[in-house]
C-alpha cells in the first residue's frame, strides 16, 4: 500500500476494499482519498478517512443495504479512524452541488441513502489536485 497512507489507515482500507469487492463486485471502480490524508494533515485521534467511491452508476437499494453492512463490519473491526465518504457515478464528478442528485453518503457511523455529504467545490479541488488512491 502507498506509503502516503498513515499506518493506522491501511488495515481499514484493506478491510473496506475486500468487503466491497466481495459483496458488491464491480460497483466501485475507483476509490479516491481526500481530506486530511491527501493534504498531509492526518491526525490519528481526530481525522476521518475521507473518500469518494466512483463507479459506472449509482448503487441501487439492494447495493445500498450491502454497503451499509460493509461499513458496519469495517467499523466493528476498526472503530478508529472512521471512514467517511460518498458514492458517485463518473458523470457526477466535478459537477456543481446543485447539479448533482442526492447520493449515498457514509458519515462515519451511518449510511444515508440520499444525502449531500462532502459535495462541494473543495472536495472537487482536492480530488483533482491532491487525491490519492489505495
Amino acid at each position: 500500500m502507498d506509503e502516503r497512507f498513515p499506518k493506522p489507515v491501511r488495515p481499514i482500507l484493506e478491510c473496506y476494499q475486500q468487503l466491497v469487492e466481495t459483496r458488491l463486485a464491480g460497483l466501485v471502480e475507483a476509490l479516491y482519498l481526500h481530506g486530511s490524508i491527501a493534504l498531509g494533515a492526518f491526525n490519528t485521534r481526530l481525522s476521518d478517512v475521507d473518500f469518494v467511491a466512483v463507479g459506472g452508476r449509482r448503487p441501487d437499494e439492494q447495493e445500498i443495504e450491502q454497503l451499509r453492512v460493509a461499513h458496519q463490519l469495517v467499523r466493528q473491526k476498526h472503530p478508529q479512524p472512521k471512514l467517511a465518504g460518498i458514492y458517485l457515478s463518473w458523470e457526477d464528478l466535478g459537477r456543481r452541488p446543485g447539479e448533482i442528485a442526492p447520493c449515498p453518503c457514509y458519515d462515519g457511523s451511518a449510511l444515508n441513502p440520499q444525502g449531500f455529504f462532502e459535495l462541494n467545490p473543495v472536495t472537487w479541488w482536492i480530488l483533482k489536485k491532491r487525491s490519492i488512491t489505495p
